[in-house]
């Protein structure tokens, strides 16, 4: 082990591991390294958590901590900075919400013909993640009359395919 490197479980409120499998919640804290030193952690959710800082640790707890809620205030403001990216804006939710609603697609329709799960769909839709550039092309290509029909063509057909060579 390295001297960063940290024994033990780590838990959540809830006494569950954290670690073992990506995290729903975002989350800090700290645990002691083989020195004796608190080294301070960060979890975002769909992620591992990380450890980070200073090689040799902090004397307490509480140090390792606040230097974490930095590091997770640093990086929830990065993510919401900017919403532009290869300089266009980003649609919102809302305006997602409405296009598909216009164009009679369920967001788990859009999931299947985009390739993503309606989960991540409803995570667009409430702003908890940035929508692609690609869906708002997506729903332009849309109003073009026959696209929609074609997509969910070539999707069926697809979808298809797959079963036919898993069923083999």
């Amino acid at each position: 082990m390295m001297p960063g490197d940290v024994t033990g479980d780590r838990a959540n409120e809830r006494g569950e591991i954290m670690g073992e499998r990506p995290n729903r919640n975002y989350a800090i804290g700290s645990e002691k390294n083989m020195r004796g030193r608190f080294v301070p952690f960060v979890q975002i959710r769909g992620r591992f958590g990380t450890e980070f800082g200073d090689e040799d640790g902090f004397s307490t707890s509480e140090q390792a901590n606040f230097k974490a809620a930095l590091h997770l205030i640093r990086i929830l403001n990065a993510r919401t900075k900017s919403r532009r990216k290869h300089g266009y804006e980003r649609i919102s939710g809302s305006h997602l919400s409405e296009a598909l609603h216009d164009l009679g697609v369920t967001p788990t329709e859009f999931g299947i013909l985009y390739g993503t799960t309606v989960e991540r769909v409803l995570t667009w839709i409430d702003n908890a993640e940035d929508i692609p550039h690609p869906v708002r092309v997506m729903l332009e290509m849309f109003r073009v009359p026959g696209a929609l029909e074609a997509a969910r063509r070539a999707t069926r057909e697809a979808i298809e395919e797959k079963e036919e060579t898993t069923d083999a």
